[in-house]
């Protein structure tokens, strides 16, 4: 009996110890549920399905596990369009996702450009100092194969207006801006500047923004080359393409079906020296459209016809501006060959000042013939939606110019002359300095200058022909 009950009472101590084990063991979780996951289902039926009387549970669960944690990140990745990008509590208006999303799409149009394999642009994203006050996203390329330096840098702000720039905006005739000061304010922009390594391949800048106060907004923006070397054919061209995109936001054009119009010859001398054809503006724009003639003035990218117009207004006061604006009072020089370039630009159907000594400039812009466009916003983002079809025809042309050491120091002493504006001439550079952030602001500069002294080029040379159209302005 007693070795009976010894037998018993060490049963029961096993099977109590059974059960403290099983107490004490850690209890595994079960994998959440997701009803946004169709693959977890599916993983789980493939693991329980296995060979034997005997199912994998473990398996199951790992595989759930696994299809959840896939299912998380595909969400996360929805729920949060800018990836690597802290937003600071700004919550994004239709344009300002505009801008966001124009940016990734200009960068790779110019990593494809570029060709390089390893050189990509980098990210830097930043906040402004209070939370919901703005922030900025810098996105750099050096060293590429085509680029030796490439930047489009996006900001969006929230802000207070001081005395000081209320002052300034309200003397450029914004009657909503109280000249004193304190008013809040919103502001977006997206800017690109490419630095091509070659000196036969020229400079492009280009922006985009808007600027609010008071519900009332007003848009600026452009594009404009700096070659170092003057390819005519390239100068046509691009204005070619800029004029189309004018045209087609002009309130003062008058659009015609080009089926019920006959096709008209009309003399452009000072940019063929004969006679060429306007056809297919409007439809060029997205698609479509030409302009016929030679072939340096066919844009590449649009060879429909639809709609025949006058010439437009807008075009011949954004180009003026453009040619205005990036001046070098010192040094009696424009910074390029132009291209378009406009502020304060609202919506409206009142038409623009037909009078070509009416036309507003950089320098002195005028209230009673302010910029205006059928639709300013529209207008704005056409300019955007059109850098790279401007741009890319040129690069690819240009890439493959041989030069060599001479063209290169030109191509430096050239570059002098960009930073000379940028610090000296340009708003939106002195606005930035005033409180801004100076790597962001200064991301425009090449990163190779030259400053030599009283560097003249020899009369008759190809550097003589460009420093000639940077003292006179052609409307090409």
């Amino acid at each position: 009996q007693g070795a009976a009950r010894s037998t018993h009472s060490r049963a029961q101590l096993r099977h109590m110890s059974h059960h403290i084990a099983l107490a004490s063991r850690p209890r595994i979780a079960p994998a959440p549920v997701r009803a946004r996951s169709s693959a977890a289902p599916a993983q789980i039926r493939r693991a329980l399905s296995g060979p034997g009387p005997r199912r994998n549970f473990t398996t199951a669960r790992v595989a759930a596990d696994a299809a959840s944690a896939s299912s998380s990140a595909a969400d996360d990745a929805a729920d949060d369009p800018y990836p690597g990008i802290d937003t600071n509590g700004v919550d994004l208006d239709e344009f300002e996702r505009f801008v966001m999303s124009m940016q990734a799409d200009f960068i790779a149009d110019m990593e494809a450009l570029d060709g390089s394999e390893d050189r990509k642009f980098g990210l830097d994203a930043w906040v402004r100092g209070e939370p919901g006050s703005g922030f900025g996203v810098t996105r750099v390329l050096e060293g590429g194969d085509v680029f030796e330096k490439a930047a489009a840098n996006v900001s969006i702000i929230r802000g207070v207006l001081t005395p000081e720039r209320a002052k300034a905006m309200s003397s450029r005739g914004r009657d909503c801006v109280d000249p004193a000061g304190g008013q809040p304010y919103s502001a977006a922009a997206l800017s690109v500047v490419i630095h091509p390594k070659s000196p036969m391949v020229p400079t492009f800048r280009a922006d985009v923004r808007r600027f609010t106060v008071a519900g009332t907004s007003w848009f600026g923006g452009g594009a404009d080359l700096t070659p170092y070397y003057l390819f005519e054919e390239d100068a046509r061209e691009f204005h070619s393409h800029w004029r189309r995109v004018c045209d087609a936001h002009d309130p003062t054009l008058e659009k015609v079906p080009a089926a019920k119009k006959k096709k008209e010859k009309v003399s452009d001398a000072k940019v063929l020296g004969a006679k060429r054809e306007k056809k297919g503006f409007l439809a060029g724009l997205f698609g479509g459209g030409s302009v016929q003639g030679s072939t340096s003035d066919r844009n590449p990218e649009t060879d429909e016809e639809a709609v025949s117009m006058t010439s437009g207004r807008l075009h011949e006061m954004c180009k003026r501006w453009c040619d205005d604006y990036f001046y070098i009072p010192a040094r009696g020089e424009h910074r390029g060959v132009g291209g378009v370039f406009f502020d304060d630009l609202q919506s409206s159907d009142v038409p623009l000042a037909h009078d070509p000594a009416e036309v507003p400039t950089a320098k002195t812009p005028r209230r009673d013939h302010a910029p205006r466009a059928t639709d300013a916003e529209a207008f704005t983002r056409a300019i955007a939606q059109h850098w790279t079809k401007s741009y890319r025809p040129i690069v690819n042309r240009r890439r493959v110019e041989p030069y060599g050491e001479e063209q290169m120091t030109w191509h430096q002493q050239r570059r002098g002359r960009y930073v000379e504006f940028n610090l000296l001439y340009d708003r939106g550079v002195r606005f930035g300095l005033d409180g801004g952030r100076v790597e962001s602001i200064m991301v425009s500069a090449p990163p190779r200058v030259r400053w030599d002294y009283d560097a003249v080029p020899a009369d008759g040379s190809p550097e003589a022909a460009l420093v000639e159209v940077l003292r006179n302005p052609r409307d090409w």
